[in-house]
């Protein structure tokens, strides 16, 4: 009796989690690495040359008129500040960046009234 009542709960809970997910794709289009805030989808790509921020809200590309982005790169102990200006549907900064393996970022994203925050361990 144990066995079917903890069988039925894995059931039930695995049910809803996939139903909670939805039809939500979080792939990345860029070649970065993804993180949800809501239902914005956060595209991180960052490079040794470029750091580049997009938006989506459920895989379309949120248009901003204006707005901000504060990547911050942890390595070690070095902690590296950028802002990131809106190029046309996303935010861009090109130069030369400490993007190692293992690194971590945190970018913040104020368009307007909202504020959005991720955090990312770099490939």
């Amino acid at each position: 009796m144990k066995k079917m009542s903890i069988l039925a709960i894995l059931l039930i809970t695995l049910f809803n989690l996939s139903y909670a997910a939805g039809d939500h794709e979080t792939k990345p289009l860029y070649g970065g690495k993804v993180s949800v805030f809501k239902d914005i989808d956060i595209e991180l790509v960052a490079r040794s040359n470029e750091l580049k921020v997009y938006l989506r809200d459920h895989g379309k590309p949120i248009q901003l008129k204006r707005g901000t982005a504060k990547i911050t790169l942890l390595q070690g102990g070095s902690t590296k500040n950028y802002e990131l200006p809106l190029k046309g549907d996303h935010f861009e900064l090109t130069g030369s960046f400490p993007v190692a393996k293992d690194s971590k970022a945190v970018v913040v994203i104020q368009s307007e009234d909202k504020v959005i925050t991720a955090r990312y361990t770099l490939d």
